[in-house]
C-alpha cells in the first residue's frame, strides 16, 4: 500500500535538501514504526546516501566507494531502469492479452498473459496471483539500520551511486517508470511512505522529473535570500509546465526557510510554532513571503493550500505564511556532529561524541530545540 510520496526539490543546490530530508525522514520513521519509510536518493553525488549509511566518518573509514556499495545493493539507477523494462513488458503483455480476447481468433493466451489481463481488469478469481506480479522494489533497497545502527529499523534506502552519471529517460519512459513504481508500491503488502531527494539544477533532470511524477507533495527548502526567491520562481514555472503536460500532479506543501538565525525559542506566528528569528531575518522572511504569495497566486494549482480567491495582498501573504511556509533554525555544531557521524537528532544523545576528526560536545537544551524543530517538519509530511 502506498501512503504518499513527498519530494524535496529546488532548482538551487546547497539549500539543505539532503540534510533536511535526512533529519525529517528519520523522525518520521521513528514516529511511524508500522510504516516502511522508503528514501530514494535521485541525486548524482549522493549526499543523502552518505548521511544515512554513516556520514563522513563512515565514508572515511570504509574500504568500498559509494558506487561499489550501490552496485551490491542495486542502487537508484538500476532500480529505475529495471522498473522501466519490467513495466514495458507488463503493459505490452497486457495489451496483447486484451487484443487476444477481443479478436476471437488470436489463439489461447499464456497463463502469464491471463494473469496480467486479470490484474488490469481489476476482477476475477486470479486477483491474488495477479497482485503478486509486481516489480520487486524491495530487492533494490538497503535496510539502513543494517549499516547504521542510529537509523530507525523501518527506514529503507535506494542508494545513489555517487558516480556523477545518470541514465537518460525520455518523457514516455519517465511516465512508464512512475506508473510501474506506483503500481508496485500500491499493491505491496506493507504501507510505504516514500521520500525523494533531488539535485539542484538550472532545469529538472530526468531523475528529478521522475520524482515529481511520482510525488503527491513537494517540500522546497531555501535560504532567506532574494537569490533563492528568484530560483523558486523558475522552479514553479517549470513545475507548472509539467502539470500542463500531464507529467506531474505534485503540489507544493511547504516552502521551508532553512538555516535561519534564531533570537528566541518561542513561536513567531504565523510562520513558526517553535522559533523566533533575529530581527533582520524576520524582516527578510516577511518580505519574501509577501513576494512568494504573489507568485503563488499566479500558480494556485501548484499548492496544497492555494491563495484564496479575492484575497488582498496582505491577506495572501498571511495565508501563505501560515499554511505554506515554515522555519528551520541553524543546526550549528550539533548539525556538524550529525553529518559527521550519520546520527539524526532523533537518535542522538547529549554529551561528548567522538567524530571522524573532531570531538563534539552535544548540549541537551540545543539538541531538544533541534528535535522540536525537526518534529514540526516531520509532522507536516
Amino acid at each position: 500500500m502506498l501512503s504518499s510520496c513527498t519530494v524535496f526539490a529546488n532548482h538551487k543546490g546547497g539549500c539543505g535538501k539532503s540534510v533536511l530530508l535526512f533529519q525529517a525522514a528519520c523522525e518520521f520513521a521513528r514516529q511511524h514504526p508500522n510504516q516502511v519509510v522508503l528514501v530514494m536518493d535521485m541525486t548524482v553525488v549522493g549526499d543523502l546516501t552518505r548521511l544515512l549509511i554513516g556520514g563522513d566518518a563512515f565514508e572515511r573509514a570504509s574500504a568500498a566507494t559509494l558506487s561499489e556499495l550501490a552496485a551490491v545493493q542495486g542502487g537508484t539507477t538500476k532500480l529505475l531502469f529495471d522498473a522501466l523494462v519490467f513495466e514495458q513488458g507488463y503493459q505490452a503483455s497486457a495489451n496483447r492479452a486484451a487484443e487476444g480476447t477481443s479478436g476471437g481468433g488470436a489463439g489461447p493466451m499464456s497463463f502469464m498473459s491471463r494473469l496480467r489481463q486479470t490484474f488490469v481488469a481489476g476482477g476475477g478469481a486470479d486477483n491474488n496471483a495477479a497482485a503478486r506480479y509486481r516489480f520487486p522494489v524491495e530487492k533494490y533497497l538497503l535496510r539502513v539500520a543494517d549499516a547504521n545502527r542510529h537509523i530507525p529499523p523501518n527506514l529503507y534506502l535506494s542508494m545513489s551511486s555517487g558516480t556523477g552519471t545518470q541514465h537518460p529517460f525520455s518523457p514516455s519512459e519517465r511516465m512508464t517508470v512512475c506508473r510501474g513504481l506506483r503500481r508496485s508500491l500500491s499493491i505491496a503488502s506493507e504501507a510505504y511512505q516514500v521520500f525523494f531527494d533531488t539535485d539542484g539544477d538550472l532545469h529538472f533532470s530526468d531523475y528529478t522529473e521522475i520524482a515529481l511524477g511520482m510525488a503527491d507533495h513537494i517540500i522546497v527548502p531555501l535560504f532567506p535570500s532574494f537569490t533563492d526567491f528568484h530560483r523558486v520562481e523558475t522552479f514553479m514555472e517549470e513545475l507548472f509546465k509539467m502539470h500542463q503536460e500531464g507529467e506531474s500532479d505534485a503540489k507544493i506543501q511547504l516552502m521551508v526557510w532553512n538555516n535561519v538565525d534564531v533570537h528566541l525559542n518561542k513561536p513567531w506566528l504565523p510562520v513558526s510554532r517553535n522559533v523566533t528569528p533575529t530581527k533582520a531575518a524576520q524582516t527578510v522572511i516577511e518580505k519574501l513571503n509577501y513576494l512568494l504569495a504573489g507568485v503563488a497566486a499566479q500558480y494556485n494549482t501548484l499548492f496544497v493550500h492555494p491563495i484564496p480567491d479575492g484575497a488582498s495582498d496582505r491577506e495572501a501573504a498571511e495565508h501563505f505564511s501560515e499554511h505554506s511556509s515554515m522555519i528551520v533554525r541553524t543546526f550549528g555544531v550539533t548539525g556538524m556532529a550529525s553529518a559527521d557521524l550519520g546520527i539524526p537528532f532523533c537518535s542522538m544523545e547529549p554529551g561528548p561524541l567522538t567524530g571522524g576528526a573532531v570531538d563534539y560536545q552535544i548540549g541537551a537544551d540545543m539538541l531538544e530545540h533541534l528535535r522540536t524543530n525537526v518534529r514540526e517538519l516531520a509532522d507536516a509530511l
